[in-house]
């Protein structure tokens, strides 16, 4: 592939992210024609076989939810000032996509601004 002739490392974050969620829908729509490569099969059968002689060693998915969720109100994630305005960008666009709303982008950032906060070393925290 000629990377010169290919424009896709110069799109916004946001036109990024529309991208892989476009090529992932893609590979969705023809599983059967996705590659599964024999490592994974492996993998797959390794972990089967573990879950099958071991059945009270998996998780339900309530408890999988609930482990996820639990993780999620701890992380912190801090960005540094000079990504803000790509995170703002792409949090606004995830967020129009969950909700599958087209608003305008002083509504968006106004949603943004409510979600996050600065620190004192002028980092935003979400």
């Amino acid at each position: 592939m000629n990377l010169d002739a290919v424009s896709i490392f110069n799109l916004s974050p946001p036109e990024k992210l529309q991208l892989v969620e476009d090529l992932w829908g893609d590979l969705a729509a023809t599983p059967s024609e996705v590659p599964v490569h024999e490592w994974q099969k492996e993998e797959l059968a390794r972990r089967k076989a573990n879950l099958m002689s071991k059945p009270a060693s998996g998780l339900s998915w309530d408890e999988v939810k609930h482990r996820v969720r639990s993780l999620a109100m701890v992380a912190e994630l801090i960005i540094a000032p000079e990504a803000q305005q790509d995170v703002d960008e792409a949090y606004c666009w995830y967020e129009n996509r969950r909700l599958g709303l087209c608003r305008k982008k002083e509504i968006n950032n106004e949603r943004a601004n409510n979600f996050k906060s600065k620190n004192n070393d002028g980092q935003t925290r979400y």
